[in-house]
């Protein structure tokens, strides 16, 4: 008769521990999710935050492109490019002077607007 509960005993035992052991598995897996999903919000979060920071700089740089009129500049120094035939071999060097060139043209109206506002 002991042997027999013996038996059950082990055998309840047995279902009790095998029941845990599935359950342990179980949180084990909840929190290897919730992990991964903490992880993904994290990087997520970091992308986002990466976007914005993209996204101000862009913004910057269109007001600054907007504001030196460097937009319009190329351009006409493109147009001029056409319209005068210059050779590709020598786009650089004609946009490069033409750009020094609008360079000096802005300096001077800059002086001559302060020397008007003195």
């Amino acid at each position: 008769m002991n042997d027999s509960k013996t038996k059950k005993n082990s055998s309840k035992n047995s279902s009790k521990l095998s029941i845990e052991k599935e359950e342990n598995l179980q949180d084990s897996k909840n929190l290897n999710e919730e992990s991964n999903n903490i992880e993904e919000i994290n990087k997520n979060r970091e992308n986002l935050d990466k976007i914005s920071i993209r996204k101000a700089q862009a913004q910057a740089f269109e007001k600054y492109i907007y504001e030196t009129g460097i937009s319009n500049t190329f351009q006409l120094i493109f147009s001029e490019l056409i319209i005068k035939k210059i050779p590709m071999e020598n786009y650089f060097t004609y946009t490069a002077s033409r750009l020094r060139q609008f360079g000096r043209e802005l300096d001077e109206n800059k002086n001559s607007q302060n020397n008007e506002n003195n």
